[in-house]
C-alpha cells in the first residue's frame, strides 16, 4: 500500500450499515441503480441512499479535506465548505465567469468558489493525472476544506475521489475497494470510470519515473519495435528480405 507521504493522507472511516439495510429492506442489490443514481418503481424516481456531505479524506499536515456527497443532499451545506467541485455541469451557486478579455472585469464568482465541471453521466472527463496533482497541491497551498459532488453522489463523485486517491499515490483498484466500501457499494458506476481511473495511475507512474530511466526505456522500445519489425518480415517472406 503506497502512500504519498507529502501529504500524511488519513482516511475517515464511515459506518455504512445503514445502506445495506435499506438494500435489504427494499429487496435490490446495491448495483440496482440507474445512472444518475435513482430507483425507478410504480411510484417514480427516488434516491438509492441519502449522501449529505462525508468527510473521506483529510490531511493533517497540510490541512486540507475533501468531503463528498450528492447534489440535493448537499445543498444546504455549502457555506461551511471553501471550495465546492461540482460534476454535474450545472452550476449550484449564483455566479457568473466571462472569459472574453473585453467583459472579464463583470465576472464575479460565487462564495465559496465553486468549479463546475461538465462531466457526462456514467462517463470520464479528458481531465489528466496533473490535473488532479494540482487540485491537491491547491487543497494544500490554501488548506481547503473541499466539496466534490454529482447528483447522485455515486459515479463521477466516486470517480473523482479516486483520482484524487492515486494521485496521493494509492493504488487504482486499491482506492475503488476502499471508496465503495467506506462510502458507498454504488460508487463509480460504469468500466469507462474504472478504466479512467487507472489511465490516471498510469499518468502519475510516468510522471514519477526519473527523466533519465524514462528516456533509457523509451530508446529501448524504440530498438525493439524495428527489430520486431525486421522479425516479421522475414517471417512473412517479405520482398525486403527474401531477396
Amino acid at each position: 500500500m503506497v502512500r504519498d507521504e507529502q501529504y500524511d493522507l488519513d482516511l475517515e472511516d464511515r459506518e455504512w450499515e445503514a445502506d445495506q439495510a435499506y438494500y435489504a429492506a427494499s429487496g435490490r442489490s446495491p448495483g440496482s441503480y440507474l445512472s444518475s443514481g435513482f430507483l425507478s418503481d410504480q411510484y417514480g424516481f427516488h434516491p438509492i441512499c441519502k449522501h449529505p456531505p462525508q468527510c473521506l479524506l483529510k490531511s493533517e499536515s497540510a490541512g486540507w479535506e475533501i468531503w463528498a456527497g450528492a447534489r440535493f443532499d448537499c445543498l444546504d451545506y455549502l457555506p461551511y465548505f471553501h471550495m465546492i467541485l461540482n460534476l454535474s455541469g450545472d452550476a449550484a451557486l449564483e455566479g457568473h465567469y466571462f472569459p472574453m478579455k473585453e467583459l472579464a472585469r463583470w465576472s464575479a464568482a460565487s462564495r465559496p468558489q465553486e468549479a463546475v465541471i461538465d462531466w457526462p453521466d456514467m462517463g470520464v472527463v479528458t481531465l489528466p493525472c496533473q490535473f488532479w496533482k494540482d487540485l491537491v497541491q491547491y487543497l494544500a497551498s490554501h488548506k481547503t476544506r473541499l466539496l466534490i459532488f454529482c447528483v447522485g453522489g455515486h459515479g463521477r463523485t466516486g470517480t473523482a475521489i479516486a483520482c484524487l486517491m492515486v494521485a496521493c499515490g494509492w493504488d487504482s483498484g486499491e482506492a475503488v475497494r476502499w471508496i465503495r466500501h467506506h462510502y458507498c457499494a454504488s460508487a463509480i458506476e460504469s468500466k469507462a470510470q474504472e478504466a479512467y481511473i487507472r489511465e490516471i495511475e498510469a499518468g502519475c507512474s510516468a510522471e514519477r519515473e526519473p527523466e533519465h530511466i524514462r528516456s533509457k526505456r523509451a530508446k529501448s522500445s524504440a530498438r525493439g519495435g524495428k527489430n520486431d519489425g525486421k522479425e516479421a518480415d522475414r517471417r512473412t517472406g517479405s520482398p525486403e528480405h527474401s531477396q
